[in-house]
Parts: C-alpha cells; structure tokens; sequence
C-alpha cells in the first residue's frame, strides 16, 4: 500500500538537524544534541560527509576534521540517527548549494552510486549507523530515485519535481516507485537568522493539521538556539503532536560491499561485509553451472529420444 495501514492515536513530528558537515561547529552541536536528549526528542541528523569551502577545490571529508567522527558517534550514543545527504556541498558562510555529481564523477554511468557507496563505507568503517537518506538541496532523476529505493529503505526530506518546485505531503508514504519508505519534511526550516523563524512553520503546520492524524516534519539548523528549541518544543504541545522516532521503523542499506539492517522494531542491529566471490567460489560457481547445463542437455535428449520411440511404436503398430 502506498500509506501507511497502521494507525497512530495522534499526529506525528520528525525533527532532523539539516546540513551537518566538518565545518560544523562542533560545541553548538552537541549542546543541541544534549537539550534533545534532555527534552526526550528523537532526532536525525542530515549528514554531508564532504563539502568544499567555495573558491577551493578539495573536496574536505568529516573524518579529516580533528574529533568531528568523536562527535558523530556522541549523537548516536545520544540517541540521533545519521541521514546522508545524497549530493556534497559548497559552503559560503551559512549558505549551502549542492555539488553536481558529474562534475565529480565525469566518466562514470551512475555517479550518485559511486558517491554514496564511498560514504556509506566511510561511515561503516568508522563504525557508525547511517540509516537512510535525504536530499534537501537538489532534485533526483528518475534513475537515481529508482537505485535509492534499491539499496535504502528509508528517504527523508522533499519530493522535488524539478530543482525549483516540490510537493508538500501531509502523510508518509510507502512501497512506491520511487521509495520504500518516505518521511516528508513539509514544515519546512526553523532559521534562526529571520525576525519570524516560525514563520514556514506556522504557515504550514495550519494547512496539515487539516488532515487528520497527519505527519510532519522540520529541518533544524546544527546550531538552533535552546530558546527556539522551546519554542519548537511548545508548539508540539500546543498541536498535540507525539515526536516520531526512526528507530522503530525497519531501516536497512545495502550496497556492493555492506549490508547494513538497524531493525530496531525487532531489536538488532546487523552489519554483514559483502566480500567478493574467491577464487574457489569462482571455479565452484562455474563447475555448478556446467554440471546444471548437462543435467539440463540430458533431460532434453530424453524427452526428444522417449518421443521419437512411442512415434516409431506407434507407426508399427499401424502397419500392422
């Protein structure tokens, strides 16, 4: 089904911190993380695992800032998820614009395979959870929303129909043709630059709530302000919205060298390295083939040799 069949006694609210990165300030962070956990608020947080400063060419991977991977395994050990943004980004100051993956991966058929299957095995070798994905900057084709459901269960953020225009889903969605499981951000940014930082917020919250038992979701900046963190916390109150927690959700990557389950609905987490055949598994898988192509050839000539006997039978027997 493309909803989702369960019901829930209220509405929902996803809080994910947006554009985490190695140049993240790394004390804000994690005093934002911490009024979280006080505040009993699941969270994800929407990694970009490298980004360039604009005017620079190198491309800076989290794991290259001194005890940035400390941090990253300070939110999960707070109990945060890690969502991988799928592009890298240029940063200008708080600005952020994606990075197009053919410009990085020209001679390659699927660049945004080869870019997140290098992350994802960052991560994994770091030994960190990511448990899905998102894509808040930058719209996907076609062919790369069809490999993203392949390999992650779960998509956070926007549904783009081009870079410049998204829909706006009151629901999560489920076992479509471009996702196994959707979680909409659909109340947009709280920025803490702006006199009104509610303001998308409040404008969409009022037109959501108008479906029953619905879900949301924010995008929250790494260094929200704990009096804005209030604020948030007090308008899920006002609009009696229980926080949504990922962990409960089956969630799951696989990519060529990982399998990658964190099914906390049932309990476990699983980590499998998907290692290539050796050589013995190479010449075994081609010996299995072989004897299965003669079983095969065999079964053929019997049935062609058994049909042509009760033909030759047959015609003998009418002779007679």
């Amino acid at each position: 089904t493309i909803f989702p069949s369960t019901t829930t006694p209220e509405s929902q609210l996803l809080v994910s911190i947006q554009d985490v990165h190695g140049f993240t300030d790394q004390v804000k962070l994690r005093a934002l993380v911490d009024q979280l956990y006080v505040y009993d608020i699941p969270f994800n947080v929407q990694l970009i695992p490298y980004v360039k400063m604009k005017g620079s060419k190198k491309l800076t991977g989290y794991q290259e800032v001194p005890q940035f991977n400390d941090t990253l395994k300070y939110i999960e050990d707070r109990g945060g998820h890690l969502i991988i943004e799928i592009f890298p980004a240029e940063i200008s100051g708080s600005e952020i614009e994606a990075i197009d993956l053919y410009t990085l991966y020209p001679d390659s058929d699927l660049p945004l395979k080869t870019y997140l299957e290098a992350c994802i095995s960052l991560l994994i070798e770091s030994k960190l959870h990511p448990i899905g994905i998102s894509s808040p900057h930058r719209a996907l084709s076609d062919s790369d929303y069809l490999y993203t459901k392949a390999h992650f269960s779960t998509f956070i953020g926007h549904l783009y129909i081009d870079n410049n225009q998204l829909i706006i889903y009151p629901f999560t969605l489920n076992n479509t043709k471009h996702f196994n499981q959707f979680y909409p951000i659909n109340l947009g940014y709280i920025n803490p630059n702006l006199p009104e930082s509610f303001s998308d917020f409040d404008s969409q919250l009022s037109k959501i709530s108008l479906v029953e038992k619905y879900f949301a979701g924010v995008f929250i900046p790494p260094d929200l302000s704990p009096s804005l963190l209030l604020d948030l916390r007090d308008r899920a109150t006002q609009y009696q919205l229980s926080y949504f927690d990922i962990e409960k959700q089956a969630n799951w990557v696989r990519i060529d060298a990982y399998e990658l389950d964190l099914n906390s609905k049932e309990g476990y987490i699983s980590l499998k390295p998907n290692a290539p055949p050796s050589t013995l598994e190479k010449v075994f898988t081609v010996f299995s083939n072989g004897v299965l192509a003669l079983l095969i050839f065999a079964l053929l000539l019997f049935i062609f040799i058994f049909k042509r006997s009760i033909k030759r039978t047959r015609a003998t027997q009418f002779r007679k």
